[in-house]
């Protein structure tokens, strides 16, 4: 009994190494391992290859996740989760919540899950005419199986297939199932253009094209019924799960199953300006009309792509839509703060060559992130300043100083009609923005009317005003901006640019710009001598990147075994490396599964740093634990606050745009941008910012006076 006993008490003051005992002892006898992807993903894997037995785990801990989530019971932080062939990948707020507890909880939750046959999903049929102009790779698979094209049709017709997950596009479904007598691999080249409803195998799956797009799997066929669209909820017809059974139907019948056309949605409504040359209304479609005479910005140029953005639209990654949102959220964040704004609001990202706008009614803007030359009516407009405009006002960009994308905030927001909750443009798939595309000439951009707590501020000049500092533009005037430029804690080197900015680099700078690094998941896909060339070497940005990804080009990878793994989801900043061994980081409208290795995954603070940089800069990277990757994080969103709260009225409009009504209004009435004043008001705003971060010692100068705050004591020190 006393070595027993003994064993016990050892064993328990040891947690960490019975944790770890407790780990593998259930990785051995379950086979799953959690892998980590980045500082806010986690990583379920199950054994096995493409299946029913390991979708049918997937899908009953998929089952169980929602379960928890509609009783209440989900962790703090966990944002979506996705499922994939063999594996469900979670997403968390690293802020919110600590990995190593997601990650026990999620071992949790995956050792409770019974067993036994998957639930059931919906059984869906879906009309499909097969040959013809809507198959017209029908024969190809018919001489590779060696069976006739009817036989071809029976079988695939006759099979029953499961929805294993979705992605590549929204609502692009992987279906498992296929008869392994027509199994074809993909075409040698792709297509530019599949139409949408489009059934085609590739390799031993067949799947369903909700979208046109290009594509390089086998065409036998395509649907009549809309897979696809924005206006429904959720707005794919198809989800994890269902089973799915093809009917063959004529050409005739195709026809008469086809949707009548409707009236253009936002997700479709991409045509060209009206032929007189007038602006396109943002209102077009089913949005509300920019009135005559409303506060609106006309687009003269549009730039080199120019679109609406906001902070994203999360949650809808299991549907194939990817966040989205600004590639460099620090500085849409920061713009719309300057503007008075709340810090989701959608702002405009002008990516290299900016547009050319005319502001149709008076406005206050603000610029953040890359510094693109910008002129209000030929006045240098310097980035990190507010400024308020009268109307006929013309913006434009020049040549691109610092970074390559910049964000304009306008106070109120611009006004488009949101998607799916959220108002940024996914190009892709053509949603949000301005009818799911870039700016084009003519185009009209409505102003929202501004949050109460801006409404206070005076409102811009009706005629010119005299510049109030250095730099100030001619036609406008200083709005309320940081009371000190020195309290932004400027880059070295870089004059007025915040530390939280990614526009961190020159363009065409020549010294490589560090890029911070969680390894994984896949990274033991890889050989010990690619992880070594891979943090040691140095990458060049080609031309081809975009918003969906940076592709690099510098010392090739090997892999162990191939390119290729069983697809699952793709965090933001996952490093891929496909067949060419040259790495490609996803970005905001990455697609949301894929089926090439993951080296590593950029931590979240260092995504908005390569979003900045041109074609040609040079990256290396750096590998790091992911408790650092949230300690940068962390220190971003400090740095974040800090300028928060050196913004006046900026902790105001956070609170009345969260619904505080427990903070008095005051009309502002300093539009200068020199030192403020610190009276009990200003220190009660500060402490009511201070108190939504996680900074536990804040020191803040302002003319002759300094603020003191530690947590510890929730008291300000002032010393005069």
């Amino acid at each position: 009994m006393k070595m027993i006993r003994r064993r016990r008490v050892h064993r328990g003051s040891r947690p960490g190494c019975a944790a770890r005992a407790d780990r593998a002892d259930h990785a051995r006898r379950t086979g799953i391992r959690v892998q980590v992807a980045g500082e806010g993903a986690l990583v379920v894997e199950y054994p096995g290859g493409i299946g029913p037995r390991t979708y049918g785990q997937v899908r009953r801990l998929d089952v169980a996740l929602q379960r928890h989530q509609t009783l209440g019971r989900l962790p703090a932080g966990v944002q979506e989760w996705v499922p994939a062939y063999r594996s469900v990948t979670v997403y968390f707020d690293p802020l919110a919540a600590r990995p190593a507890a997601i990650r026990a909880w999620l071992r949790q939750v995956a050792a409770s899950v019974p067993g036994g046959p998957p639930p059931a999903g919906r059984v869906v049929t879906i009309p499909v005419c097969y040959g013809g102009e809507y198959g017209p790779d029908l024969a190809d698979v018919s001489r590779s199986a060696g069976l006739a094209a009817e036989e071809v049709i029976r079988l695939h017709a006759s099979a029953r297939y499961r929805v294993y997950m979705l992605g590549f596009m929204p609502g692009f479904a992987y279906l498992g199932g296929l008869p392994p007598q027509i199994a074809c691999p993909r075409l040698p080249t792709p297509r530019a253009a599949v139409p949408a409803g489009s059934v085609g195998i590739a390799g031993h799956q067949t799947g369903l094209y909700s979208l046109q797009s290009p594509g390089g799997w086998r065409i036998i066929g395509r649907t009549p019924v809309r897979l696809w669209d924005p206006r429904r909820n959720p707005p794919a017809l198809l989800a994890p799960g269902d089973e799915i059974r093809f009917q063959r139907v004529t050409v005739q019948e195709f026809a008469r199953l086809s949707p009548v056309p409707e009236e253009q949605s936002p997700a479709d409504s991409t045509g060209p300006p009206p032929r007189n040359g007038g602006p396109v209304h943002a209102g077009h479609g089913p949005g509300a009309p920019v009135r005559d005479g409303g506060p609106a910005i006309l687009v003269e140029a549009p730039g080199m792509l120019t679109t609406v953005q906001d902070l994203g639209r999360p949650g809808w990654q299991r549907y194939g839509i990817p966040p989205g949102g600004a590639l460099d959220p620090f500085a849409l964040r920061a713009a719309n703060l300057l503007a008075g704004n709340p810090e989701d609001a959608a702002g405009l990202e002008i990516t290299w060559i900016g547009p050319r706008l005319r502001f149709l009614a008076p406005a206050v803007i603000a610029l953040a992130g890359a510094d693109l030359g910008a002129t209000l009516d030929g006045t240098p407009l310097p980035p990190y300043r507010a400024v308020a405009v009268r109307r006929g006002s013309m913006l434009r960009f020049g040549k691109p100083r610092e970074g390559v994308r910049a964000y304009l905030a306008v106070r109120g927001g611009i006004g488009v009609p949101p998607v799916l909750g959220s108002r940024s443009t996914y190009l892709r798939a053509g949603l949000g923005g301005l009818a799911g595309r870039a700016l084009k000439k003519g185009d009209l951009l409505p102003i929202q009317a501004p949050p109460p707590a801006a409404r206070q501020t005076p409102p811009p000049p009706s005629r010119p005003a005299a510049s109030r500092s250095a730099g100030a533009c001619g036609p406008c005037r200083e709005a309320p901006a940081p009371p000190a430029r020195e309290t932004l804690a400027p880059r070295p080197g870089l004059a007025g640019v915040p530390s939280f900015s990614g526009a961190g680099v020159p363009p065409g700078g020549e010294a490589a710009t560090p890029i911070r690094v969680v390894l994984g998941p896949q990274a033991h896909l890889f050989t010990a001598e690619s992880i070594r060339r891979f943090l040691d070497g140095t990458y060049t940005i080609t031309p081809a990147s975009d918003r969906m990804g940076c592709r690099l080009q510098g010392p090739r990878l090997q892999h162990r075994r191939g390119a290729d793994v069983i697809s699952d989801a793709v965090p933001a900043g996952s490093t891929q490396v496909a067949g060419d061994g040259q790495p490609i980081v996803m970005l905001a409208d990455r697609q949301t599964t894929g089926g090439y290795t993951k080296i590593a995954t950029v931590i979240a603070a260092d995504l908005p740093v390569l979003a900045q940089l041109a074609p040609g800069a040079a990256v290396r990277w750096q590998a790091v634990a992911p408790e650092q990757a949230v300690a940068a994080l962390r220190e971003r969103e400090a740095e974040l606050a800090r300028f928060r709260i050196s913004v006046p009225g900026a902790a105001k409009t956070a609170a009345a745009a969260s619904g505080d009504r427990g903070e008095s209004a005051r009309p502002g009435k300093s539009h200068s941008t020199g030192p403020a004043r610190i009276g009990s008001r200003e220190i009660e705003r500060i402490l009511r910012a201070l108190a939504r971060t996680d900074i536990t010692f804040l020191e803040w100068q302002a003319g002759q006076w300094r603020l003191r705050i530690t947590r510890a004591s929730r008291r300000p020190d002032v010393l005069s």
